[in-house]
């Protein structure tokens, strides 16, 4: 069966292949076709994606029958070609093709799927090749859709944090199936749009973070992954909020605080991971440089996957964020009559310092932060190109409230006698982090 969009003309509507009073319009051959009756029976099909109860029953039943038969191999099944099909047909019809999308992954969690673990892989893979073909439009069943894959990602890793008990194949198969829920949330991110909805989940994972230390990490870790993997989308919702003065979009207030309570946890290494996404969320730039949208020649699809080195943490960027925040500065002072809104520094003294500092900053954050195994299970082995992309310095902004709640998290942080050396260096350069936003706030 061909999923392309010119095999949507061939089936005819219901009401051109039976008559008013019950006749059958067709020629002989497509009578015997099954290929023509199956379309027809697609385009029924199709026609009830108006109503979300009723096309959830009718796909339900599908995939039971997929199922049963194990039909969902991309290569060899009849699943993909014949969801590939329904998705052009809803579309043509004008409807959501997400809603599709979204009860395919919460199919993962059927009783028939959990025992066969090659089959999850398999609708994973369906899921993902549905996802490139979707629409970008913000929609509940897409969010909702990435909302499902974050939790079997965090699902993954936790299986990941420990799998010294486990047999080869079962590290195997998480390992593959790791890779397929991250690739399925890649896609998926594409068709949200907008991170706010993203940033807003990860805000609600948080909240449920638990006392135990190895669900801690899972959590962290999955909202990490996804910090990296919304990098690139236009924080379209927080944007919306910022006002004529501040025009940069607002850090997300409920995942502030969640940060916040993560970051004086009672595992390091969780604390550590605290400080990773809110340094990701504030700069997104720092691990996937945005396109201008007013260049043409930039107009490039960004590559999800170059992320952070496996061996490298976010904070290993600080040294040419800083050297680029304090490039800016120095921009902004020397344009101080064109461009009032933007000030750093007031005095030539208070420059020299501002260097300085700046300077010790790149020197102590320039070495490469190791990064264990188990404090970051999901990271790509390729880096970000910035051969054709100028990055965004700055994407979010932190309020003056937000900025005095971070300081004196931060010393509170600092004085534990639980931190380890990375904690430091986590509190160090967040640290640095707020001391940069914070001076926009004092002139």
């Amino acid at each position: 069966m061909s999923s392309s969009p010119d095999a949507i003309t061939m089936a005819p509507s219901w009401r051109r292949i039976v008559n008013e009073k019950g006749q059958i319009n067709v020629t002989a051959e497509n009578a015997k076709n099954p290929q023509f009756w199956s379309r027809v029976c697609l385009h029924n099909m199709a026609r009830l994606a108006k109503e979300a109860t009723t096309v959830r029953r009718v796909l339900e039943s599908l995939f039971r029958y997929f199922d049963n038969s194990d039909m969902w191999s991309p290569e060899h099944g009849l699943a993909l070609p014949v969801l590939l099909e329904m998705q052009l047909l809803i579309e043509d019809y004008g409807q959501n093709t997400h809603l599709l999308l979204s009860i395919l992954i919460k199919h993962l969690d059927h009783k028939n799927v959990l025992r066969k673990p090659k089959m999850q892989l398999d609708i994973i893979d369906v899921a993902t090749c549905l996802a490139r073909r979707a629409k970008v439009q913000g929609s509940m069943a897409i969010i909702g859709a990435f909302s499902d894959m974050m939790r079997h990602l965090r699902k993954s890793i936790h299986c990941s944090l420990d799998d010294s008990n486990l047999g080869a194949e079962i590290i195997e198969w998480n390992r593959k199936f790791q890779t397929a829920v991250d690739e399925c949330l890649v896609q998926l991110s594409h068709k949200v749009g907008d991170a706010g909805p993203a940033l807003d989940m990860m805000a609600v994972m948080l909240e449920n973070i638990s006392n135990i230390t190895v669900m801690a990490r899972t959590m962290v870790s999955a909202v990490y992954r996804t910090a990296q993997i919304i990098a690139s989308i236009p924080n379209l919702s927080y944007r919306n909020k910022a006002s004529a003065e501040l025009p940069l979009s607002a850090f997300p207030e409920a995942l502030f605080h969640q940060l916040l309570v993560a970051m004086v946890c009672a595992d390091h290494e969780t604390r550590v991971g605290a400080h990773r996404i809110f340094s990701v969320v504030l700069i997104p730039s720092s691990v996937s440089p945005r396109p201008h949208s007013d260049n043409p020649n930039r107009k490039k699809a960004t590559d999800f996957h170059r992320t952070l080195s496996r061996n490298v943490s976010v904070f290993s960027s600080s040294a040419a964020l800083f050297d680029k925040l304090g490039r800016e500065q120095s921009s902004s002072q020397e344009n101080t009559s064109q461009d009032k809104k933007v000030k750093f520094v007031d005095t030539e003294d208070s420059n020299t310092n501002n260097n300085s500092m700046l300077s010790r900053l790149k020197s102590t954050y320039s070495r490469a932060y190791s990064v264990k195994k188990n404090s970051s299970p999901i990271t790509t082995d390729e880096t970000m190109s910035n051969s054709d992309k100028e990055p965004e310095a700055i994407s979010l902004r932190l309020s003056t409230h937000q900025i005095i709640l971070l300081l004196s998290s931060i010393w509170a942080q600092s004085i534990s006698p639980l931190n380890m050396p990375e904690n430091y260096e986590a509190i160090s350069h967040t640290f640095s982090l707020v001391l940069l936003f914070a001076r926009t706030k004092v002139l």
